[in-house]
């Protein structure tokens, strides 16, 4: 796990580390259903999903796999790069 995601992970309570664990889980092996995903405007292949006050970005290679995992809190500045 990339250390930005894995800093943003420890500071979770339990449950939304839980939460977030099964979500990525999920996108590791391209099982989207269930999900709250959107393709997000301007942006080719770059996708969101929102859990709660959580929002996980992340891009779909050629493969259906998720590559480069963004996960932050929902804020004004979530969808700017």
């Amino acid at each position: 796990m990339p250390d930005k995601l894995e800093k943003f992970r420890r500071k979770l309570d339990a449950k939304r580390r839980a939460m977030l664990d099964e979500v990525l889980g999920q996108i590791a092996i391209g099982d989207l259903a269930g999900l709250d995903v959107k393709k997000l405007e301007g942006k080719l292949s770059r996708y969101r999903i929102r859990k709660g006050n959580i929002r996980i970005q992340f891009s779909l290679g050629s493969d259906r796999r998720a590559t480069d995992i963004d996960v932050d809190w929902k804020d004004d500045a979530t969808y700017r790069f």
